[in-house]
């Protein structure tokens, strides 16, 4: 198994160059990374993006963040 560094205080860096991210993105990764190691389900990201008003959509753009993610890291 490969073994990335990701930074998320300050800048977004991955194996120390830096990473740009949307601010959703960043979210979606900061959710990810506070628990790392577990399964995170798709509500629970979009529990970290909107609370409990997520909008009706959520369940199309919680994977649009997490493709947008891999495509960057």
């Amino acid at each position: 198994m490969a073994v990335v560094q990701v930074s998320v205080l300050g800048p977004i860096r991955v194996d120390g160059g830096r990473v740009a991210l949307s601010p959703r993105d960043r979210v979606v990764l900061a959710a990810l990374a506070a628990r790392l190691g577990e399964d995170l389900r798709a509500e629970e990201i979009a529990d970290a993006l909107w609370g409990d008003a997520p909008p009706a959509s959520w369940s199309k753009v919680v994977p649009g963040c997490i493709m947008r993610l891999r495509r960057a890291l």
